[in-house]
């Protein structure tokens, strides 16, 4: 290739490059300013290499991390790639108040600056995009999920309401596991673990607590607590959870289904249905009374797709 030819393609490599020169961001745009780039070839390579060190090792990194998330929680990985987002724009912005300030940068300044800003860029894409991937993939739900199971607390004939929540979010407990005071429970987002949206520790996510024999309840009244022992006004109270459960579910429907009331042995260990809508989602009743074989209460929702004939209960004897 004779001089005249490889002076064209260098020209038409300029070209290229020039919208992802960090001279693009510089006061001076000229023609002399964009070769000077390029003038130390070497050295731009040496940052180029390093660049990419810098990006595998944070990929290493992100795929190590992910892979340990499937041993935690949704919140988990939402507080750190929030943390991690914040500390990259500041990074980032960081390096774009550098540039803008310093009146005297050279070239050399200039392309590892910028090899900075991508590096930054890429790496928390990566690391985000990576972690979500292998969170969904391994969580038990397969991904984001929406359900809902709605619930009544009694003690002693005597509802329970739960405390008011208070802030912008309007709930209490967490993103994922959570009560917006409609007595209803909330699973939002991915469950990394079933056990992690039990009834149990739904208790334990809007600041009480659920024993096999009692519980502890948050209320704008104070902590209401029940436990084996105390006596209710027809006799010795005792902890029952009954479910209100539909035997022939369809999301893509709002009627036409039948249900059935069982009394759960191991309620602590309950998981919400999967469903958005109630009914087809469960409907259960947390009730510390007299030990008895059925429940008179019934949810809200429950009753009204009943009195409306969207619902029938089957019994034993049907």
């Amino acid at each position: 290739m004779d001089s005249q030819s490889r002076c064209y393609e260098r020209k038409k490599k300029i070209k290229r490059t020039y919208f992802f020169s960090p001279s693009f961001f510089s006061n001076d745009q000229s023609h002399s300013s964009l070769i000077a780039n390029y003038k130390n070839p070497k050295q731009l390579r040496k940052f180029m290499v390093i660049g990419r060190f810098v990006l595998l090792i944070i990929l290493c990194a992100s795929f190590a991390a992910a892979d340990g998330y499937n041993n935690s929680n949704h919140e988990t990985l939402s507080e750190q790639s929030i943390s991690l987002v914040l500390i990259a724009s500041a990074f980032i912005l960081l390096c774009v108040c550098t540039a803008a300030f310093m009146k005297k940068k050279s070239e050399r300044f200039k392309v590892a600056l910028f090899s900075l800003i991508v590096t930054a860029t890429i790496a928390t894409t990566l690391y985000l995009s990576v972690s979500t991937v292998l969170l969904n993939t391994r969580s038990e739900s397969n991904g984001p999920v929406h359900w809902h199971t709605d619930f009544e607390l009694w003690k002693c004939g005597e509802h329970i309401d739960l405390i008011e929540p208070a802030g912008l979010s309007n709930r209490i407990g967490t993103p994922v596991f959570h009560e917006h005071g409609d007595q209803r429970i909330h699973v939002e987002g991915v469950v990394t673990q079933l056990e992690d949206v039990s009834l149990k520790n739904f208790f334990y996510v809007v600041g009480g607590k659920l024993f096999d024999d009692g519980f502890e309840l948050p209320t704008d009244n104070g902590v209401v607590t029940a436990s084996a022992g105390e006596r209710c006004p027809l006799g010795d109270g005792k902890l029952q959870v009954f479910l209100y459960h539909v035997t022939n579910p369809d999301p893509s429907k709002n009627k036409g289904f039948t249900y059935t009331q069982t009394k759960l042995e191991d309620f602590t260990q309950y998981v919400p249905a999967p469903y958005a809508h109630v009914p087809p989602g469960d409907c259960i009743i947390v009730e510390f009374d007299i030990e008895k074989e059925k429940t008179d209460k019934l949810c809200e929702t429950y009753r009204i797709a009943r009195d409306k004939g969207y619902i029938t209960e089957v019994t034993d004897g049907r």
